[in-house]
């Protein structure tokens, strides 16, 4: 042949030749070829498609299937991990809880966690989540387990170093620790921060109302506990560092304590009333010295404040144990306190740590009944005793000073014995400092900027922003702050111009009841500038201090308040202008501030949600936010 090629081949060649040309001049899919050379019409049936359908079903089943059986995995460990929680919650809880089994169960939490968060990750989840319909259920899941597993793997480090700390002590609270492993904790708590951070911004990024109702459900719970919980515990581990080196991890320390009463409202909390002085060497306290206020006979140097507020509350009243802690900014106090101390004894202390009676009753109910003259205070009612009963038990404000100050040192050297179960007390120290009834300041300036990231602070930011505060200090030099009542609401209003009105109003509600002693509820304002009869009527008198955003403008303010229609002055502190206003409080009256003002900044900062930080007070303080519409 002339082309070359073998006879069969020739034919099955001039066979495909016909074929392709009955395909085009009748078209695909019609025809078929018969032995016989004729052509048939019967359809052709359509193979590929079909296995392309078949295929991809297959595929979907195949997916849904491993999405069931997986998901099925990550539900059965999570369930594990949701009642090995609760188990570990209320083992805690016990007196007789041991950190050891803890430690255990906190391990095998981890490794549920864990476990969730594999068996919902990889190709086939990050695809179904990009599917219509299901794809936000499936993102949600992918998006919880991820978290918690994230967060399961930071927390290694810390479960070895208490593992550590469980192997070198008792279960006891104020024992010497090994320096290594204090230090480790505090390395390791550390390491938990971009943890908690990711966790907090995947929790916040599911829409919970997309969600099944049950499944919303939870997702909405956890987001508020996070939302609430973790920014605390990240910034406690910020500055788990400079706590472990206070705690003694590299040499002893000494801290300076004050005992704040807050039945005599301050920025901080309350009037300095006694102080301790404890030596802290590798986690071990002892107790070295107290006393009542009246000791601390050096002036504090108060020109180490910044001039703004030296200004606002008078550089002369802040040289004075009465005046320290005016401001809500504790590392104020803290500094003042700490040069007060220096110039007492030529030593500054390496921290100053401020405890008021909350945080007291707290630590009552963790060392057991304590028993000073007599008198047994218990968890229960140590709170009464230190606000109220005292007061009435000792007429006299030498014998009731000197009752106060036995209960607490005997406090201080329970924990300090290293009787107290470790895990009670820490659990009521961590309470105490969320709920800023303890607050902490260290004289190194390295390690202060790591605890002023932290609750346990007690800053005041400077930052831009829609931030406020409403600060009481008492003015009537008694001690009815013990009923008195405060809610604070921030309400964002209409944007104008490149600014938004807004309004803080505060509600004051004196609830003291009639037949106080004299001695301490009366009104030594009155006594003092010869205003009237100082005997106690039920009537107070406090100074308000209202902080705006960064840059406010003040518009109006003392809606409601005789003798308050406008502010007594105005001033700044951090940054934050400041309305202050004299309040007077008459037996059962509640009084209303109303405070106009104009905030500017950025789109970014204008729409951003509004925060109110609590004064801490005996009565903790209300707090209501309203955002208002974004600005545009």
């Amino acid at each position: 042949m002339g082309d070359g090629h073998p006879p069969a081949r020739q034919k099955i060649v001039e066979s495909g030749i016909r074929r392709i040309r009955r395909r085009i001049r009748h078209g695909p899919g019609r025809v078929g070829s018969c032995e016989d050379g004729s052509v048939s019409t019967r359809p052709r049936p359509r193979f590929p498609f079909r296995v392309l359908v078949l295929s991809a079903v297959a595929t979907a089943l195949t997916l849904v299937g491993y999405l069931l059986l997986t998901g099925g995995l990550a539900a059965g460990q999570l369930t594990e991990a949701k009642d090995r929680a609760a188990q570990i919650g209320q083992a805690a809880d016990r007196p007789d809880a041991r950190l050891g089994e803890l430690v255990d169960e906190l391990g095998a939490l981890r490794v549920n966690l864990i476990r969730a968060d594999n068996y919902t990750s990889g190709p086939a989840w990050w695809l179904a989540s990009r599917v219509p319909v299901v794809g936000p259920g499936v993102d949600a899941v992918r998006r919880t387990t991820s978290s918690a597993g994230e967060l399961a793997r930071a927390a290694a480090g810390l479960e070895e170093a208490v593992r550590a700390l469980v192997t070198s002590g008792d279960g006891t609270f104020g024992k010497a620790i090994p320096r290594p492993v204090l230090t480790r904790l505090g390395e390791a708590a550390g390491e938990l921060v971009e943890a908690l951070e990711y966790t907090e911004q995947q929790i916040e990024g599911i829409d919970a109302s997309a969600l099944p109702a049950g499944l919303g459900e939870t997702v909405a719970r956890a987001q508020g506990e996070i939302a609430s919980l973790a920014p605390e515990l990240a910034g406690l581990a910020r500055a788990a560092g400079a706590i472990a080196k206070l705690l003694g991890s590299e040499r002893a320390q000494r801290w300076f304590v004050a005992i704040q009463n807050g039945g005599e409202a301050r920025g901080t909390g309350g009037l300095v009333g006694a102080f301790a002085l404890m030596k802290v060497d590798a986690g071990a306290v002892k107790l070295e010295r107290t006393g009542a206020n009246e000791e601390l006979t050096e002036l504090a140097d108060a020109g180490l404040l910044p001039l703004d507020s030296q200004n606002l509350w008078g550089a002369a009243r802040l040289q004075h144990i009465y005046g320290v802690n005016l401001s809500p900014h504790f590392p104020y106090a803290g500094e003042l306190l700490a040069s007060m101390w220096k110039r007492q004894t030529k030593e500054l202390p390496d921290a100053v740590m401020s405890l008021d009676q909350r945080a007291v009753a707290n630590l009552i109910g963790v060392v057991g009944p304590v028993t000073v003259d007599g008198i047994t205070v218990t968890g229960e009612n140590a709170y009464q005793w230190l606000t109220v009963e005292a007061y009435r038990r000792f007429p006299e404000s030498a014998a009731k000073d000197a009752f106060v100050l036995k209960l607490t040192a005997a406090v201080l050297d329970r924990l300090a014995s290293g009787s107290a179960p470790a895990l009670p007390t820490i659990r009521a120290l961590f309470d105490s400092i969320r709920q800023r009834n303890l607050y902490l300041w260290a004289a190194e300036p390295g390690l202060e900027a790591q605890l002023a990231e932290a609750v346990i602070g007690g800053t005041v930011p400077d930052q831009p922003g829609p931030f406020a505060m409403a600060v009481v200090n008492n003015n009537a030099g008694n001690k009815l702050d013990s009923f008195l009542y405060t809610n604070v609401r921030y309400r964002g209003g209409e944007c104008v111009g490149s600014g938004r009105r807004s309004v803080m109003t505060v509600e004051l509600r004196n609830d003291a009841p009639l037949g106080l002693p004299d001695s301490y509820f009366g009104r030594g304002d009155r006594a003092m500038w010869g205003g009237g009869d100082s005997r106690s009527d039920g009537s107070n008198r406090v100074r308000l201090a209202v902080y705006l955003p960064q840059g406010a403008h003040l518009a109006t303010g003392g809606t409601g308040v005789p003798g308050a229609d406008a502010p007594l002055f105005t001033g700044e502190e951090r940054g934050h202008p400041v309305a202050m206003f004299g309040v007077e409080l008459p037996p059962k009256g509640t009084r209303t501030i109303e405070v106009e003002f104009t905030e500017f900044g950025t789109l970014d900062l204008l729409n951003a949600p509004p925060i109110v930080q609590p004064q801490p007070m005996l009565n903790p303080q209300g707090i209501s936010v309203e955002k208002g519409p974004d600005c545009t």
